[in-house]
């Protein structure tokens, strides 16, 4: 999905999304879920799935 910048490749998924965004959502989905893991609160974890879910 994602090409290494160091051998020319550019700094967009093959889907045309640009990877700092791809970064963000990832770090945000990672960072919630484990919020809601160390804190027992499944509810957490499914109102930032239902967040992030507009952006698929």
């Amino acid at each position: 999905m994602q090409q290494d910048l160091s051998q020319g490749g550019s700094s967009v998924c093959e889907d045309g999304v640009p990877l700092p965004i791809v970064t963000l959502n990832r770090s945000v989905l990672l960072g919630g879920v484990a919020i809601g893991l160390v804190a027992q609160q499944p509810l957490l974890t499914m109102l930032l799935f239902a967040l992030l879910l507009p952006a698929v």
